[in-house]
């Protein structure tokens, strides 16, 4: 068993924080929908987005893709 790195390890950390933060902002946003408050959702959204972002490149990471790749999906778009 290969014991990992100060620097795996701390993506492994931050990657399951990362999806916490998600699955809360995803409910908090859907939550926020629910109740009609437009402002938090949208807040919501800006950091479920950042969060995803910075997920995808942490997935970029383990598939071997360089730094300056885009995440899969980053482009995305949305009807308002």
């Amino acid at each position: 068993m290969t014991k990992n790195t100060y620097e795996q390890q701390f993506i492994e950390d931050l990657a399951a924080w990362l999806e916490m933060q998600i699955t809360v902002n995803e409910k908090a946003q859907g939550f926020a929908a629910e109740v009609g408050e437009h402002d938090a959702e949208v807040r919501y959204e800006s950091r479920l987005e950042a969060y995803e972002f910075l997920s995808g490149k942490i997935l970029n990471y383990r598939q071997g893709k360089p730094f300056d790749a885009l995440p899969d999906g980053l482009m995305n778009i949305k009807e308002y």
